[in-house]
């Protein structure tokens, strides 16, 4: 009795006509098929497991092949690795309490806000000092997240006393400011 192996061409999956994509710092894990149990195999790495995982920081061509090749069957894939998308956001920002500042990124096809908002300008009215943050999309990787901080200041207080607070002319008057939350007054009389 003679026992006569036939081994057919490996096959990587998963691959889209010979190639798959992965964002940078990604990692892709290949297993092959039509591979039978007893067959040897061999990367181009040198592993000679069935089922790898690659984290290339660059394109790369992976290839399989038995050790005994005497039939010359390889199969190849094409990892592409693209950048992740960089974004930027706008300055952090100042601004009295009640009123709106406008927060904008660019440099994605799409984006979240920690606010669940989508958008690429997003206007918001924070009561208190608040940190915003989002990640962009490009379709396949995410961006690293970039964050902007709006800080509220309250509205100033306009506020002063007097003494005496009436009397008969000529009438010498102090007026002692009490203003809260400003930085410098105008007195106008």
């Amino acid at each position: 009795t003679i026992l006569i192996y036939s081994i057919v061409r490996p096959k990587i999956s998963p691959a889209l006509n010979g190639q798959t994509t992965i964002c940078i710092g990604g990692s892709v894990s290949l297993s092959l098929t039509n591979v039978p149990w007893w067959a040897k195999i061999k990367w181009n790495t040198g592993d000679t497991s069935r089922n790898v995982t690659f984290n290339p920081s660059l394109t790369t061509t992976y290839y399989v092949s038995y050790l005994n090749n005497e039939c010359g069957f390889v199969d190849s894939i094409v990892v592409n690795v693209i950048p992740k998308p960089l974004i930027t956001v706008s300055a952090d920002d100042t601004i009295c309490i009640g009123d709106p500042a406008t927060l904008t990124v660019r440099g994605a096809s799409s984006y979240l806000w920690n606010t669940n908002a989508t958008d690429s300008d997003l206007i918001v009215t924070p009561l208190v000092t608040t940190t915003y943050w989002v990640i962009g999309n490009s379709g396949t990787c995410l961006s690293d997240t970039q964050k902007v901080t709006i800080t509220v200041i309250p509205k100033p207080n306009a506020l002063f006393t007097v003494n005496p607070a009436k009397g008969s002319a000529p009438l010498s008057v102090q007026f002692t400011n009490q203003s809260s939350f400003t930085s410098n007054c105008l007195w106008i009389f």
